[in-house]
């Protein structure tokens, strides 16, 4: 587990970084009403996330809310994970994400069809997500957690579904897989969603 602090209440969590330092990481934003964390990183390695968050010092209450970037496993793969640790959570993903965290059986498919049994089991594919628990992130939508907030805005690109999540009053932008400078490439085309 690696948790580096980028500012007061932001914390980098680095999911894997005896694999690959940085490649799949995770956000915390902490505020005065709660927290929120953006993206979850692998199934696989929901351990080291909950972890994180304890090491953080965010209890089973405390989250509130899961943003998801997008809906490939390496952004959302712990999200069902995440939420039976935190039974007052709910996640928020853009809408034509939504169906594949309550039926995640079409995206499962789809990874094993690229990426091959053995890589799936590596990343532990994805549990399903109670509908109810399920929000839309929508385009200009605002998350207000008490003295700072979470806006969130469609950056299509890398996946048709993608949002990037803009963190006020500090001005950092979390962008998923929207901009990248380095890190492992991937065969291309990424199936839609």
């Amino acid at each position: 587990m690696s948790v580096t602090r980028i500012a007061r209440g932001i914390y980098l969590i680095d999911t894997a970084p005896q694999v690959l330092p940085r490649a799949v990481a995770c956000y915390l934003v902490r505020g005065e009403r709660g927290a929120a964390l953006i993206d979850v990183g692998y199934r696989s390695t929901h351990p080291q996330v909950l972890s994180a968050l304890r090491h953080i010092g965010v209890g089973p209450r405390d989250l509130k809310w899961v943003v998801l970037t997008h809906v490939h496993l390496d952004h959302c793969g712990a999200v069902a994970e995440v939420l039976e640790r935190h039974p007052g959570a709910n996640v928020l993903v853009h809408q034509r994400g939504r169906r594949h965290l309550v039926s995640p059986e079409k995206l499962i498919e789809s990874a094993r069809s690229l990426f091959g049994d053995e890589a799936l089991r590596r990343m532990g594919g994805l549990g399903s997500v109670p509908e109810e628990r399920v929000g839309i992130a929508e385009e200009d939508g605002e998350l207000d957690l008490g003295g700072v907030s979470l806006r969130t805005f469609g950056t299509p690109g890398h996946a048709p579904h993608h949002v990037s999540v803009l963190i006020e009053p500090h001005r950092y932008v979390v962008t998923g897989d929207a901009v990248s400078s380095r890190g492992p490439r991937f065969p291309e085309p990424l199936p839609d969603t």
